[in-house]
């Protein structure tokens, strides 16, 4: 007899459906293969950003971490200013100079510079403190002419052969030869884009990294990158799954290459702060990788 709560409930009646769909599969041998329980447990949830941060932040209140709860407020607006930036400069590579283009472009300029002005002020409360506190720790050693920031050398010994911050998508240099006047004004806004705004503590050498007194921002910085990383690895597996046709391969290309070189840099500032290499789940994500599973999609 099937139970009431289904009645009238446009969910139940799938899930109802479902139900009788494998009662009737699961006593043929023959279609086990591909057989889908309506009772297994639904797949692992990946969280956001903003939800990563919200717990993280609501496990510090709890304890009365005041410190820690500045410190995820101050690296979560870094990282919204980061994708702001971003999207700015992609703006201003497509902008065609119209009169209400750039009237467009002037609000959010400023809109930016208001927040990235809010977040060094959060930065220079929250983190710095302890960074200049790691640093007194190195005042008598010997150090790379970029501490307390990263170094190439460093860097490679734990597998990162470049500085993702360098790399990270975002505009390219344009010519500057005979440039109208409107472009030049567009590329003054983009080398304003280019100055660099915190440092986040996957910024800074291993040794300020793994002080002690780093350790209450580096912990959750990983947390959110994390989230990062999902993101990129989700927005892959959708427009790779929808990766169909010859038309839908030339308007998805950019976007599923922008969300594979993302999820590259995003890992390498997980190893920056302390992702094993062999990661179980945040693996190496070769271009083969990418062709097997896109291929694999359009041939099923």
């Amino acid at each position: 007899m099937r139970s009431c709560k289904y009645k009238g409930s446009v969910s139940g009646i799938i899930a109802l459906e479902a139900h009788a769909q494998w009662n009737r599969g699961v006593v043929d041998i023959s279609k086990h293969k591909g057989l889908q329980s309506p009772f297994a447990p639904p797949p692992k949830i990946t969280l956001s950003v903003s939800t990563i941060a919200e717990q993280v932040n609501e496990q510090r209140a709890v304890s009365g971490d005041v410190t820690g709860v500045g410190m995820v407020a101050a690296m979560r607006a870094a990282l919204t200013l980061d994708d702001n930036r971003n999207e700015l400069q992609k703006e201003i590579a497509t902008c065609q100079g119209t009169a209400k283009d750039r009237t467009a472009l002037a609000i959010r300029m400023n809109d930016f510079r208001r927040d990235r002005q809010a977040c060094q002020e959060e930065f220079e409360k929250w983190i710095e403190p302890a960074v200049r506190r790691a640093c007194n720790a190195f005042k008598d050693e010997v150090l790379p002419p970029t501490f307390p920031k990263r170094d190439p050398r460093d860097d490679a010994s734990i597998g990162v052969l470049c500085n993702p911050a360098a790399t990270a998508p975002g505009l390219a240099k344009q010519k500057r030869k005979n440039e109208s006047r409107t472009r030049k004004a567009l590329n003054a806004k983009a080398d304003e884009l280019a100055e660099p705004d915190v440092a986040l503590p996957s910024a800074h050498h291993s040794k300020i990294r793994r002080h002690p007194e780093m350790k209450q921002a580096v912990e959750p910085e990983l947390a959110l990158r994390e989230g990062q990383a999902d993101e990129a690895l989700e927005e892959l597996r959708l427009h790779t799954a929808t990766f169909e046709s010859l038309e839908k391969r030339k308007r998805q290309g950019s976007v599923q290459h922008r969300a594979k070189d993302r999820y590259r840099s995003v890992r390498d500032f997980m190893l920056v702060l302390g992702l094993p290499n062999d990661h179980s789940k945040f693996r190496v994500l070769a271009d083969e990788d990418l062709r097997a599973s896109t291929l694999t999609t359009v041939e099923q």
